[in-house]
């Protein structure tokens, strides 16, 4: 199964899931037929015939019943002996009451998944299907994607194994306790690049200011506000990371003495002084060349490969992404972008406009071309 293009879906439903969803609906969903037993007529085999080869073996929700099954290697219906003969990864979502969830038999079978390599997705705390709240909620559909998508693709990622920093979104810097300076980026190409990277086997390590992207819920994500606090916590997480992706929009000033109090409106003209805020990059830069993969954003509106190649320079970057900004179908808030990637090689590429996440895509590439000269 795949999150992006096409996939074959089989599926399978034990006898009490049929009490819950029809094979009808399953088949109106997916344009197959669902499995739901080991002895159908013209399937015989049938266990080992829909994993063996597939991408993925996904058992959502997962009953304590099945994890009990599972860990005990018993199969005695047609999901746990598809189980016992998948040589695909498995994937595993959990959901339950919170005491069965809690119950020492249940932590025991998820710890003996965990050992044998099952991709275990966490539940959520809420209300569940017995009336109460708790620990034991199946995670929303776009979080449960995410992890889908990550268990395909990380056993054969191109960053296997490569640990990345990516900061994204703007920054909010407080006039009042009322009123900040910020600006219009919305996080969209940093929440790209974090799905690209996790799609490429990297772990993901998001530190993200504002803005109204989504996040792939299987990257670790740290929120902060202001760029003072965006230089903390980079600088903090940066001596983990192999590469580091700077895609954040972080002010270049912050009010000099921001007020304790709403400041009142009079009518009258006022000055705000404004004082330069850490220049995250160039930090970075001065720290790690030559040590991490370093890659910076230039968002300009005019000249973007000339100042991205300056940019490259001054701050000692291994890749300067300069996006052109302005247009409507460019930069902030837009699904696509037009952008030139200026590496520490010479290569030069101008993508012209293409959307966010084949940019992703692209830039993905390009790290990996300059891991392997660095022989990261």
């Amino acid at each position: 199964m795949q999150r992006r293009g096409y996939a074959h879906l089989d599926t399978i439903l034990t006898r009490n899931a049929t009490q819950f969803v029809t094979p009808v609906t399953l088949e109106a969903i997916t344009g197959r037929m669902p499995y739901t037993g080991t002895f159908e007529p013209g399937r015989t085999l049938s266990h080992i015939d829909l994993v063996q080869g597939s991408g993925l073996l996904a058992i959502v929700p997962a009953t304590a019943n099945m994890l009990a099954k599972m860990a005990g290697g018993i199969g005695d219906d047609l999901l746990s002996t598809s189980y016992l003969a998948a040589d695909c990864p498995v994937l595993v979502a959990p959901s339950m009451n919170t005491k069965m969830m809690e119950h020492p038999a249940t932590v025991r079978n998820l710890a003996r998944l965990r050992e044998d390599g099952v991709y275990l997705v966490d539940p959520d705390d809420g209300y569940l299907a017995c009336g109460t709240y708790g620990r034991g909620r199946m995670p929303d559909v776009p979080a449960l994607a995410d992890h889908l998508e990550l268990a395909l693709h990380r056993p054969h990622g191109i960053l296997s194994g490569k640990r990345v920093l990516i900061a994204s979104g703007g920054t909010s810097e407080p006039i009042d306790p009322v009123r900040s300076i910020t600006n219009r980026s919305t996080g969209k190409m940093g929440s790209e690049l974090a799905g690209a990277f996790l799609r490429a086997g990297a772990s993901v390590k998001l530190v993200t200011g504002t803005g109204s992207a989504r996040y792939p819920a299987t990257a670790d994500r740290q929120q902060v506000e202001t760029a003072a606090e965006m230089a903390q916590a980079v600088s903090a997480a940066a001596a983990e990371a192999d590469i580091i992706v700077m895609a954040a929009a972080v002010a270049d000033y912050t009010p000099a003495e921001p007020a304790s109090e709403k400041r009142k409106k009079t009518g009258d003209p006022i000055v705000l002084p404004m004082d330069p805020t850490v220049d995250i990059l160039k930090q970075l830069g001065s720290i790690h060349a030559g040590k991490k993969i370093l890659v910076g954003f230039a968002a300009e509106t005019s000249n973007v490969e000339q100042y991205a190649t300056g940019k490259l320079k001054e701050k000692q970057a291994d890749l300067i992404v300069g996006n052109r900004v302005g247009a409507a179908d460019t930069g902030f808030g837009s699904d696509t972008n037009e952008a030139v990637l200026v590496a520490r090689d010479g290569q030069v590429i101008n993508t012209g406009c293409i959307t966010k996440e084949a940019l992703a895509v692209r830039i993905v590439g390009e790290v990996k071309r300059l891991s392997g000269d660095r022989h990261a």
